[in-house]
């Protein structure tokens, strides 16, 4: 199952007998293997403990062997451990509708003007400047805001191909490229959601140029709480209502519905042969998958299932594993079954 944790502590040995503290990214959890990310090599048959968050907060300690690292072609190595004892997920699991990156809103959660409680929201930050991503981890702590920061576009593409992010946030001004550069690498493949810029920048024409890229919001230095919650959740809200406009579950209008249903017998194929690539770990033919919808769903008019059949892709490529791509190839599986369902039976049916 998914279990997407930053800043996770961990103890490593390797067979030399040198060790090392680091801070870690959990992505997948069973109850004999854990899956993590970090930014450096750890040695096959290393000796590990991690210190994992249960769903109280309170950390469990557990020991394991590293049995995989792989360089996923970005910054980061993925890791897969083999757990000395088996674990009770259910100190972990929570309800599928509240993902585990997620904390449960607590009882003194921060509230919205008109009273109610505000629900957590996990937002990329991606600043080259230290001072800045202390100033913003240090503005969000205790806040409803889940920030995960990053420090280039390196960093910030790995981040977004191991998890989801309800917004992300980005210094205009980066090292050798500008957001505008990040915007165009990172949609639609690694996400699709809404972009708030944050800049020094006054001057109007250089804003209306921010916007006019793509920008959802802009932002100016520096950056305080109040209006970064403003920022944020005005794109959300905007967001929703494009959503709600959208024929769900199909992208497509009505007038074209009979065309759109057309698919379903193809996507119903297509669904069938992702599972048998997640039983039999066949990598090759999970990717055949992705590329084949990435290629004709948005033409039927399912613009969403074609964006994460890339994000599916992407994930998998840098991974090299089924298992470990995680969130965005169970994303994938779910919104194929959700349109598939949600067509006539006849369709379906004659897929069969």
């Amino acid at each position: 199952m998914d279990y997407v944790v930053s800043r996770v502590k961990a103890a490593v040995k390797d067979p030399a007998g040198s060790h090392r503290n680091l801070e870690v990214q959990t992505r997948t959890i069973s109850p004999t293997q854990i899956s993590f990310v970090v930014q450096t090599f750890l040695h096959n048959e290393s000796v590990i403990v991690l210190d994992l968050p249960k769903l109280d907060g309170a950390p469990l300690r557990v020991k394991g062997t590293i049995k995989v690292c792989q360089h996923n072609n970005g910054l980061l190595h993925i890791c897969l451990v083999e757990l000395e004892n088996k674990l009770d997920l259910s100190m972990f699991i929570k309800p599928p509708s509240t993902p585990l990156s997620k904390k449960p809103v607590a009882d003194n959660a921060p509230e919205s003007a008109n009273g109610a409680q505000l629900q957590p929201l996990s937002v990329l930050y991606i600043d080259d400047q230290d001072a800045d991503r202390k100033l913003v981890t240090y503005q969000t702590k205790d806040t409803h805001i889940e920030l995960v920061s990053a420090d280039s576009t390196g960093s910030a593409c790995d981040l977004l191909k191991l998890d989801t992010f309800d917004v992300v946030v980005c210094d205009f001004h980066l090292e050798d490229t500008t957001g505008i550069d990040l915007l165009n690498k990172i949609k639609p493949e690694l996400y699709s959601g809404p972009v708030i810029f944050a800049t020094a920048e006054t001057r109007e024409t250089e804003l209306v140029k921010m916007k006019t890229a793509g920008a959802d919001e802009v932002i100016t230095k520096p950056l305080d709480i109040t209006r970064l919650s403003a920022a944020i959740a005005a794109v959300l809200d905007e967001n929703r209502d494009q959503q709600t406009k959208s024929f769900d579950p199909f992208d497509a209008p009505p007038s074209d519905m009979d065309f759109a249903k057309s698919y379903i017998p193809m996507l119903t194929r297509l669904r069938d042969d992702m599972a048998r690539a997640k039983a039999k770990r066949d990598v090759a033919l999970a990717k055949t998958v992705c590329r084949s919808v990435m290629g004709t769903a948005g033409g039927y008019g399912f613009q969403r299932l074609s964006r994460t059949a890339e994000r599916a892709y992407a994930a998998i490529d840098a991974a090299n594993n089924i298992d470990l791509a995680g969130k965005p190839v169970a994303e994938f599986r779910s919104q194929m079954d959700t349109i598939i369902q949600a067509a006539s039976p006849e369709a379906e049916a004659t897929a069969a």
